[in-house]
């Protein structure tokens, strides 16, 4: 009880910091502010090229090994395993409806969909939503703070980045009690970054090779979806990578 005790602890005080840095220093709308750009573009770069050396050409050989009905298949056992991340937050903005169809169709899919791996809630009219922790302290009265590029996760902001570090205790994968839940940690992030890089891999390419400033361009590009989806927009405007 002592660890967990000094692990919800550090969460709390971190969770404090960040959101009350992402209130002081919030922007006005629709201004781009990135107070740490030289600290995020040198973070930007390394990953740019660890994208062209080995992730772009693992989300390549992704699609082209793996037949879309198995892709599709991967990706729906990857939303499954979200539930209880978009279930907790769902109750703790009150949104007590979604809450409910979120936890329906956890239970529909991971049985009769076979741990998620085919998507039968859907059947039953009950749509997928994504919810997370940074939503949250958005509802209540938390601003982005300052633009980051964080290196493996990509672009986010200070209230954001908060809110990643407590979905990440929602993860049921640390459930299991054993230390092979970090490596199935590690595997779940991989096929997350893959996955998501397969669905982009036009979208990116045309991005970057239509941008004068390709670091400017996907900032821009988080802020307006990520500012949509916090508005309740859940469809991002075509053409826009997901992030």
């Amino acid at each position: 009880m002592g660890r967990i005790s000094d692990i919800l602890c550090s969460l709390l005080i971190f969770l404090f910091l960040g959101s009350t840095l992402a209130a002081c220093a919030g922007p006005r709308a629709f201004e781009p502010y990135d107070p740490l750009e030289k600290i995020n573009r040198a973070t930007f770069e390394p990953f740019r090229a660890f994208d062209r050396v080995a992730l772009r050409p693992a989300a390549t050989a992704y699609r082209r090994v793996l037949p879309n009905g198995v892709r599709r298949s991967v990706r729906h056992f990857l939303d499954n395993l979200a539930s209880p991340q978009i279930f907790a937050n769902d109750l703790l903005q009150g949104r007590i409806k979604p809450a409910g169809n979120t936890l329906l169709r956890a239970v529909i899919n991971s049985t009769l969909g076979i741990g998620g791996l085919f998507e039968v809630a859907e059947r039953f009219d009950l749509r997928r939503h994504s919810n997370d922790f940074g939503k949250t302290l958005a509802r209540y009265g938390a601003r982005d703070g300052a633009y980051l590029f964080v290196p493996l996760l990509g672009p986010s902001n200070v209230r954001d980045l908060s809110g990643t570090v407590v979905d990440l205790f929602l993860n049921p994968l640390l459930l299991f009690d054993s230390p092979s839940r970090y490596y199935l940690l590690t595997v779940e992030s991989g096929l997350v970054a893959i996955d998501v890089r397969e669905r982009n891999l036009e979208t990116l390419d045309q991005i970057e090779k239509t941008s004068l400033d390709f670091y400017a361009t996907i900032r821009s590009v988080y802020q307006q979806a990520r500012k949509r989806e916090i508005s309740g927009q859940q469809l991002e405007p075509e053409g826009l990578p997901d992030f």
